[in-house]
């Protein structure tokens, strides 16, 4: 059963954010050759833009807009989440993902098992973007570790309250 959990939140994982990047009209961070330990996205419906990926508090969340979900399950410890913009040119942006998940169960005898995952995903050319009508800025990882960005309403940009930690 550790296995299957484990197994069943990275597929889920990888599945969600697969999503994500694909609905997505660009990759705001990291930049093209650049590795971060968060991925956003800018997207073309405002209630979604910006969409990040991160980890906090041992869980892969995402943010859409100021709206925090989580997308792993509290029974797996998530690690080392790492994305690379692979992208070779603005027309062709892609993202390699890594994380590691692991779920220890404390028994007698505690047992444990972890597993990386890895996907790159590719966005789908998009010739007219329309989010990010604003121009906010793009999310950074604050020098208090917290993930700072900002999210258009009312045609100003403001900035979210919801906190994630980054390294």
């Amino acid at each position: 059963q550790t296995i299957s959990v484990v197994e069943q939140n990275g597929t889920q994982v990888i599945q969600n954010t697969t999503y994500a990047v694909r609905h997505a009209e660009r990759i705001l961070s990291p930049l093209p050759g650049q590795t971060g330990s968060f991925l956003a996205l800018q997207t073309a419906a405002p209630l979604t833009n910006p969409t990040i990926i991160a980890v906090d508090s041992g869980a892969i969340v995402i943010l859409k807009h100021s709206l925090k979900e989580t997308l792993s399950t509290e029974q797996v410890g998530v690690t080392n989440f790492v994305v690379r913009n692979t992208s070779v040119s603005a027309d062709k942006p892609s993202a390699l993902i890594t994380f590691t998940i692991s779920r220890t169960i404390r028994l007698q005898q505690p047992h444990s098992y972890t597993q990386t995952f890895e996907t790159l995903i590719g966005l789908p050319p998009n010739d007219i973007p329309v989010g990010d009508a604003c121009g906010c800025d793009i999310p950074t990882c604050s020098s208090s570790n917290v993930l700072a960005w900002q999210v258009c309403e009312n045609n100003t940009c403001g900035e979210v309250l919801t906190e994630v930690q980054c390294p």
